[in-house]
């Protein structure tokens, strides 16, 4: 159809106008914009599935709040979808989703109806971008004025556009998302971090990680690989992610001969474009040191209970949330506890531990 029309001169240059402005933008607001620019509409809407619920949106809008209020009683109902799920990529006006007598009677049209906010007309297209997501336009008209096939036309034309401008949008705004998330993780002091893109190639490392991969794996694995024993259960976790709610996984390497064990923490970060990357946090765990029984006469009985966590290797978070209490308690507990054994750092808390 696209191929066949025939535009005029303003046509012509709203028209180019808009294919450049897509295939320059990484705003997805500029999607919507670009039709609205060719098309006479009273309300649009774009939808980006999100790729690990694709059943859930992202969306940019300029419609009544009515609709989104009341959407989800009739979503099941959204003729809109139902068609052009069939046939993604093709511009399809409503007397090509439904019948006038089905549309009269389907609940989606006459709820709207109902609230004062009749769709009368529609014109819609799937946005088949990637086969993990997608996203979509809407048009609408309030008035009985039908879509043409002009404008059909019109549309079909820039749409191999918006495709690629939500790619180019998903893509290089992760690439952004990425490099600040990266950055983050390299700021964290002595934090020890493998970031990975599933299933095997290594995103990025902090020094402290390969120290402890160095101390806990001399062998088994190639220069500045992740070792295989990792590798098999990040495979696992991928797979097992999502299933059900969870706690990140760990897994637990036991430090025989040593004063601590290895704890491998697996994070899932967000999706970025299509893949989602996994930061591993490596931590070694000391081994719990029992609480001196002369300790007990210095500190109060919050204070042991808190420094018998710290001898057993707890982060501060960690123990406030088995001692159910605020964080800035725990820390204040235990700068009280270093003070009154006359050290200043965990480390040397355990070590006179240790000695006691």
């Amino acid at each position: 159809m696209a191929s066949r029309l025939s535009l005029n001169a303003r046509e012509l240059a709203r028209t180019l106008e808009s294919i450049e402005v897509l295939n320059r933008s990484l705003n997805v607001s500029q999607v919507l914009a670009s039709a609205r620019q060719l098309l006479s509409v009273d309300y649009a809407a774009l939808c980006i599935s999100k790729p690990d619920r694709p059943a859930e949106y992202d969306w940019e809008v300029d419609l009544p709040v009515a609709f989104f209020k009341h959407y989800p009683e009739v979503a099941s109902q959204d003729f809109v979808r139902q068609a052009v799920v069939r046939r993604p990529n093709v511009v399809l006006r409503d007397s090509q989703m439904v019948s006038l007598k089905d549309l009269q009677h389907n609940p989606m049209y006459q709820r709207f109806r109902d609230l004062g906010t009749p769709l009368e007309r529609v014109m819609a297209v799937m946005l088949d971008v990637h086969p993990a997501w997608h996203g979509g336009v809407t048009l609408y008209r309030t008035g009985r004025q039908p879509f043409s096939e002009r404008e059909q036309a019109l549309l079909q034309r820039l749409t191999p556009h918006m495709v690629n401008a939500l790619r180019n949008c998903r893509t290089f705004g992760a690439a952004e998302q990425q490099g600040r998330l990266l950055e983050l993780l390299l700021r964290q002091e002595h934090a020890a971090y493998v970031v990975m893109s599933p299933p095997s190639t290594e995103v990025m490392r902090t020094p402290q990680a390969t120290n402890l991969l160095e101390t806990w794996f001399p062998s088994g694995r190639s220069p500045g690989a992740l070792p295989a024993e990792l590798l098999e259960r990040l495979a696992l976790e991928v797979s097992k992610h999502g299933t059900t709610p969870q706690a990140w996984p760990v897994w637990d390497r036991e430090g025989t001969g040593r004063a601590c064990d290895l704890r491998v923490t697996f994070i899932p970060l967000p999706w970025q474009g299509d893949c989602r990357w996994w930061a591993l946090k490596l931590q070694e765990i000391p081994h719990a040191i029992p609480l001196p029984t002369s300790w007990r006469g210095i500190l109060t009985a919050r204070e042991a209970e808190v420094a018998s966590c710290v001898l057993g290797g707890w982060e501060n978070e960690t123990i406030a949330d088995a001692l159910d209490c605020a964080l800035e308690t725990v820390k204040t507990h235990v700068k009280r506890i270093l003070d009154k054994l006359g050290v200043d750092s965990r480390s040397a808390l355990m070590a006179k531990a240790f000695r006691a």
